[in-house]
């Protein structure tokens, strides 16, 4: 069991700063701005904007897979001087001539994962953070720190905006759909993922999986896939204590400093709901393992419910989705079907075929007091006409199968 309060209300991310709620979809992209300066404020820190002399620089090049694929690394160059350096991995299909889908993410990807995705039609991207941003104390030596050190950044929103300079490359490059940039990551990179996906508007998608503290897991309430208050979960104190150069300093005010207790998260003016909301309208899709209780796949739930009052309330229900497997702490094949085609869906329109969960009306309200603005609340009675709407489709749909010869 964790300690400390284990059901903290979550803030309302409909409120602005005057007290008044956000009233539609353009009061919204206002209020957005808001949230993302508070994150910045607390949660990541100050980030350089985009540097203007980025360059690129083949390092090597080669055919995969029977001549059917291509598998590339380049190395960037950029900010002051171009002191910062980091390498990309390509691979993608060898045919020629067409935009793709670009899935980018930090890190590496089996060979048999990038081969199924680049099947599905995606190019798979991944970027190595170690040259510019180690994850160590000796970030602080490290090209990122040394090139801006005026700014208050630490290695997650580093390793976001390497992320988006390596979309800023993609710009140039005829074989990606600028407008079907996915950004993803897991673990560490999947907190990252979420940051870049909040501040980089190119990103049509973003998919945090197994994120954690810091990522979609809820800093005020916390569990495992038994509920709030189980496990052995991470929390901001484990962050702050163990790994303080992940987050901006100010979050230490509000962290106990203990590995698995609550300490004044309940009093941030924001939990990780509004860091999942800040990426819509664009679409967003969180990936668990049921097992994977470090990550707080309890407290993930809760923060998905809560987001997902904000694609209702824009009218974006397909485009906020999440998805619970078997297992624990990886990011594996099984993710990655489901990734892809919940990427097809919303990017392309087609039909989706894997098991990922939008939000519903009937959707439980757990550990909030607010609900979407000009939306019903769900009760028993919409439960118990939903139920039998679908129980008369179902006679409905066998009845006709009946009538027209099944068997």
């Amino acid at each position: 069991m964790v300690g400390g309060n284990i059901m903290r209300g979550l803030p309302d991310p409909f409120l602005r700063e005057d007290g008044s709620l956000v009233k539609n979809a353009s009061e919204w992209e206002a209020h957005r701005e808001y949230i993302k300066s508070v994150l910045t404020e607390y949660l990541y820190g100050t980030m350089p904007d985009r540097p203007d002399n980025l360059a690129s620089r083949l390092l090597w090049k080669k055919s995969i897979w029977d001549g059917e694929g291509v598998f590339e690394r380049q190395r960037l160059s950029f900010g002051p001087e171009n002191m910062i350096e980091i390498d990309v991995s390509v691979i993608r299909s060898a045919r020629q001539g067409r935009a793709i889908p670009v899935i980018l993410q930090g890190g590496f990807v089996r060979e048999e994962i990038a081969r199924t995705a680049v099947e599905e039609g995606f190019c798979v991207i991944t970027f190595h953070v170690d040259q510019a941003a180690p994850d160590s104390p000796d970030y602080i030596n490290a090209a990122c720190s040394r090139a801006y050190p005026d700014h208050t950044w630490k290695v997650i929103a580093m390793w976001a905006w390497l992320q988006s300079r390596v979309i800023d490359w993609l710009e140039n490059q005829d074989f990606a759909d600028m407008e079907k940039i996915v950004a993803a990551g897991h673990s560490r990179y999947g907190k990252a993922a979420l940051c870049c996906g909040i501040y980089d508007e190119r990103v049509a998608v973003c998919v945090p999986a197994g994120s954690g503290c810091g990522g979609m897991g809820c800093l005020r309430n916390i569990g495992s896939r038994f509920g709030a208050g189980s496990g052995f979960v991470e929390t901001m104190g484990s962050m702050t204590r163990d790994l303080p150069y992940w987050f901006a300093d100010r979050m230490r005010e509000y962290a106990s400093g203990e590995a698995c207790r609550l300490g004044r998260e309940d009093e941030l003016p924001f939990d990780s709901h509004f860091m999942a909301a800040a990426v819509a309208p664009r679409a967003l899709l969180v990936l668990e393992g049921l097992d994977d209780m470090w990550t707080n796949p309890y407290g993930t739930q809760v923060s998905w419910l809560a987001a997902a009052q904000v694609y209702r309330f824009l009218e974006r229900d397909a485009s906020c989705a999440i998805r619970f497997r078997e297992g624990g702490h990886e990011f594996n094949k099984e993710d990655w079907g489901v990734m892809t085609d919940f990427c097809k869906a919303v990017l392309l329109g087609t039909e989706k075929r894997t098991d990922y969960r939008t939000p519903s009306g009937l959707d439980p309200r757990i550990g909030r007091e607010w609900d979407c603005p000009g939306k019903e609340p769900a009760t028993l009675q919409m439960f118990f006409d939903r139920t039998i709407e679908g129980i008369r489709r179902k006679i409905e749909a066998t009845d006709r199968w009946c009538f027209e010869g099944g068997e």
